[in-house]
């Protein structure tokens, strides 16, 4: 799940100090483990869906079924393209005036380089979204490699790096007492079954602030913040309002994988010519292949003779439609403002889920700077930087975006969460630029004033936040709920919170667009 570089670190980190303490940590998350035994076989097969098939090869003597995608972010876009290349038509719905949803590139933002506001970093192991790009045309830019340097963490007024947080060849290090403790929790938390336990359930309901503060004079206090920061940076909320298990879960998987400088997998691509090349690429490849439809919203769904009844209010005023099936591709912050879901027989669990799930509030403020002086040896750190910066400072998280783009300027991201998320850019500017004129004079310097791009994505309309995330008690409860499908499979669920392994990333939104698309091909194909 992780959407930023320090969490290469952290993750090496637990490995290192828990390996030499004799722990065994699990290779993957409790939560994906239980998802691989729960996911039925059209669900788990869904990349399998081959462009040469057609629908006839699924129903013989069946026309087409009528199917609405509502949503048109990437998981909609990628479950309109699987479904158009069985020979099925759909029609797809989008509130706003674009595609693309939270994949959003400015280009031109600053001496010929672009910037995204939305999603970014493609993990080696995104598997869905790089066999999507593949069929497209789509490249991928490698970034790991670009330049030299490493993470730096300022806190207390003063630099720490990722040796400071660990020392492999001693294997001790700030992070050590707090690394033995989640592996402990990690393998407790399922039973020999896969099951959560009631020592799991006792920890979801525990906010990651009380589980940090319980290593306050056990642990170095700029490493706990440290870990504060990150995931208000990583789930964008703030801690007191996360699950334990965010950390305990998530960091104690995949723990085999080699220290990397410039992080680990999670961080080793993007999209070549931004983001946004994918959705132009869809798009472009849907055109005549699926009826496209901006500016259509949801605002009522009904279930009637075997059918599903959609509402929506479209350019053209109010309107409702039949359909043999509907894919709901929109962020559950804004399905919950839909009417008439008590009528669809959703399940109490799921309703709650929809109600309640939680979303960051995360931000990006993006500004361009006259060089790239962190790469400098003149640049006054302690060690060469990458660009990526954790701070105690108000702002948060920096890194630099300018990576693999031509040119001796740069641009730097500042990605905020929790409550710093919700409020203006002029405000987090000021927090920004004081923040950096104490961190790195020289930094501060270099950004060209001129040279801004913000997106609040709480305030967005049309998302009404960033991306999922489980607050207390949700983790073990509501996660695993949000791809479950309904009326007998003809209404799926796509976007990356119904995605467990890939929560929050592009790749979860075109991995949940495949199994809505597959599943939904199997259920009408086989229905009397």
């Amino acid at each position: 799940m992780s959407r930023t570089p320090l969490f290469a670190a952290v993750k090496k980190a637990l490995a290192v100090t828990c390996q030499d303490r004799g722990l065994v940590l699990p290779r993957s998350s409790a939560l994906s483990r239980r998802r691989l035994l729960r996911l039925s076989a059209a669900a788990a097969g869904a990349a399998a869906l081959s462009p040469v098939l057609d629908w006839s090869a699924f129903a013989k003597d069946k026309a087409p079924p009528s199917i609405a995608i509502v949503g048109g972010g990437v998981a909609g876009l990628t479950a309109a393209y699987r479904l158009q290349a069985v020979g099925v038509k759909p029609i797809l719905l989008e509130a706003s005036s674009r595609w693309g949803g939270r994949m959003l590139t400015v280009y031109d933002f600053y001496k010929g380089m672009f910037c995204e506001l939305g999603g970014l970093f493609v993990d080696t192991g995104h598997e869905d979204l790089k066999t999507l790009a593949g069929e497209l045309g789509v490249e991928l830019q490698e970034l790991a490699g670009e330049g030299e340097g490493e993470d730096l963490y300022f806190f207390g007024g003063s630099f720490h790096t990722p040796q400071d947080m660990i020392d492999t060849a001693k294997k001790t290090g700030a992070f050590a007492p707090i690394a033995e403790k989640i592996a402990a929790d990690a393998e407790k938390l399922t039973d020999k079954d896969e099951n959560w336990t009631s020592y799991a359930r006792k920890l979801d309901r525990m906010s990651l602030k009380a589980y940090l503060d319980q290593f306050r004079g056990r642990a170095e206090d700029w490493a706990i913040d440290l870990l504060d920061v990150a995931y208000v940076g990583e789930y964008g909320l703030e801690t007191e309002e996360q699950s334990c298990l965010n950390l305990v879960d998530f960091i104690a998987t995949e723990m085999d994988q080699p220290f990397r400088i410039f992080g680990e997998s999670d961080e080793a691509f993007r999209i070549k010519g931004g983001s946004s090349a994918l959705i132009k690429a869809l798009v472009s490849a849907l055109e005549t292949k699926a009826d496209m439809r901006l500016g259509h919203t949801l605002s009522a769904l009904d279930s009637k003779g075997g059918t599903i009844v959609a509402s929506f209010n479209a350019p053209e005023g109010a309107r409702s439609e039949k359909f043999d099936a509907v894919i709901l591709a929109l962020p559950f912050t804004l399905l919950r403002q839909v009417k008439g879901l008590e009528r669809l027989k959703l399940g109490s669990q799921k309703m709650k889920c929809i109600r309640e799930l939680g979303y960051g509030t995360n931000a990006k403020l993006i500004n361009g700077t006259t060089s790239r002086m962190w790469r400098s040896p003149e640049s006054g750190l302690p060690a060469p930087s990458n660009g990526s910066f954790y701070s105690d400072l108000g702002f948060q998280t920096l890194w630099e975006e300018s990576r693999a783009q031509p040119g001796e300027a740069g641009v730097i991201t500042n990605f905020l969460g929790g409550k710093a998320g919700l409020g203006e850019e002029s405000a987090a500017l000021e927090t920004f630029r004081s923040g950096l004129a104490k961190m790195l004079p020289k930094m501060a310097e270099s950004l060209d004033p001129t040279a801004v791009a913000s997106f609040f994505w709480a305030r967005y309309p049309f998302t009404l936040g960033s991306y999922a995330g489980a607050k207390p008690g949700q983790y073990t409860t509501l996660l695993e709920v949000g791809a479950e499908p309904a009326l007998g499979g003809r209404l799926q669920f796509a976007g990356e919170h119904t995605s467990v392994d890939f929560l929050g990333y592009m790749n979860g939104g075109v991995e949940s667009g495949n199994r809505a698309a597959a599943a939904l091909i199997e259920t009408l194909a086989l229905k009397d």
